[in-house]
């Protein structure tokens, strides 16, 4: 069996339906080893047309890259793919983009693709589904630096493990309900809850940050403070009570209530500006490997015999469990790579969601790493007691961030910690402080 990773994308009429299409007949050519997620994107050029949905496939198959390229072809004229215009519009669009590591240079089909490197509409979902991926020029992480400004917009999670759909992205997985005064409605999602069945902690601050925004047009947010008061349940419906503590013209201190089953859940208090100040001070970004040296933490969690919630399947976050300093053991420290859930948003509320990932979710295997269980067991979960953050200009769209976990403290059933986020440029994004307990369980799961 071979490894091919294949592009898809669509312009015409129902996108999704035609990416839902593709994933379905794409997997009947061999066994679906995993889908990205999918991105919305200019077009590329001289046709005017309308922006892309683009995502990739990774399948393993016994075809022949001739006898797999047909059988593209033939997916794409069954869906009305019409090639009379290069560089045109089309309902469906089906590339081989790379073939088990071979290299092929024939009129009719060039292996890997001659174009990976020069659209990030392409590199983006293969470093979703393979960081390390590359050919002869060396790992296609390198090229995200001249691809940056490419504009693309994250529009869904990957694509969920034994199913055909994608994962609810966080925008689409919080639809909040106007309901009577500054009371908001929302349903906890599937999609987004940790391994041990509850909602993970970044998606529920995630609420309360959206449920500001209706109040405060024009404004962003500059600090939070979320505490946790009860685990809460997928699919469970709640209500978000936006509490208006100060309010100038520039800007707005408020206080945040989620509540489920007429019990508290969560209590923020979120400070937003209507003009974010430049940082007179911030710390340089550490000196770090490129992605392609890092493994998407589902795989990292299999490897001990762990499994991730669908939160950690959506955000998809890149570690190196055995070297946690990426390019040198930094004893009590862990970086990890942060995809931007939020990525082509212009919206700052979820520009700083994105930012509270790796903020609640690092200490987890920084607090194994210290306990020495990382990797052989017994594992531990770390449920957030208080997630508070600091954040910078957030208008900034990185695909990826780079964050920087310590520890400050830690006993026998708790660990505080603070997590750094910078962007690939080195531009400062900003910083939270994570307060833990420490719960011993079997078998093993990851948080």
């Amino acid at each position: 069996m071979a490894l091919a990773y294949i592009g898809v994308g669509s312009n015409l009429g129902d996108r999704q339906a035609y990416l839902a299409t593709a994933l379905g007949s794409v997997a009947s050519l061999g066994t679906l080893v995993a889908g990205a997620p999918i991105y919305e994107t200019a077009p590329v050029g001289p046709v005017d047309q309308d922006a892309y949905l683009n995502t990739a496939l990774a399948i393993e198959t016994s075809l022949s890259p001739e006898d797999l390229l047909t059988r593209l072809l033939s997916i794409e004229r069954d869906n009305g793919r019409v090639r009379d215009v290069k560089w045109g519009a089309r309902t469906l669009d089906l590339d081989l983009l790379w073939y088990d590591g071979l290299v092929v240079n024939e009129p009719d089909l060039v292996i890997p693709h001659p174009e990976i490197r020069n659209r990030r509409f392409v590199v983006a979902p293969l470093l979703d589904l393979e960081p390390s991926l590359g050919d002869e020029a060396g790992p296609y992480a390198t090229s995200l630096a001249d691809l940056s400004a490419q504009p693309i917009s994250r529009v869904t999670g990957p694509v969920a493990p034994g199913e055909h759909r994608w994962l609810q992205g966080l925008s689409s997985a919080i639809a909040l309900e106007a309901l009577t005064g500054d009371n908001w409605g929302f349903t906890s999602h599937r999609d987004w809850a940790n391994s041990g069945g509850d909602m993970f902690g970044a998606y529920l601050t995630a609420v309360s940050l959206l449920a500001v925004r209706h109040v405060a047009p024009g404004m962003a947010p500059v600090a939070l403070t979320h505490r946790f008061l009860r685990a809460v349940r997928p699919g469970k419906d709640g209500t978000v009570r936006v509490i208006e503590d100060r309010r100038t013209e520039r800007s707005l201190d408020a206080t945040v209530v989620l509540s489920v089953d007429g019990h508290a859940v969560g209590r923020s208090t979120i400070s937003l500006l209507a003009v974010v100040p430049e940082l007179a001070y911030a710390p340089d970004a550490p000196n770090v490997d490129d992605m392609s040296s890092t493994e998407p933490v589902e795989r990292l969690a299999r490897s001990i015999g762990a499994e991730v919630g669908a939160s950690a399947r959506n955000w998809n976050p890149l570690e190196n469990w055995s070297d946690p300093g990426l390019n040198g053991n930094d004893g009590g420290v862990l970086r990890m790579w942060s995809p931007n859930v939020a990525i082509g948003s212009a919206d700052p509320f979820l520009a700083a969601a994105a930012l509270l990932m790796p903020m609640d979710a690092a200490i987890w295997p920084l607090t194994m790493n210290s306990l020495g269980v990382l990797r052989d067991g017994p594992a531990v979960s770390t449920p957030t007691i208080e997630l508070s953050a600091l954040f910078t200009d957030l208008t900034d769209q990185d695909l990826h961030h780079l964050a920087e976990a310590r520890i400050d403290h830690r006993t026998a059933s708790s660990v505080a910690g603070t997590v750094r986020v910078w962007g690939p440029d080195g531009g400062y994004r900003g910083i939270g402080h994570s307060q833990n307990l420490i719960r011993r369980q079997h078998p093993l799961h990851a948080s």
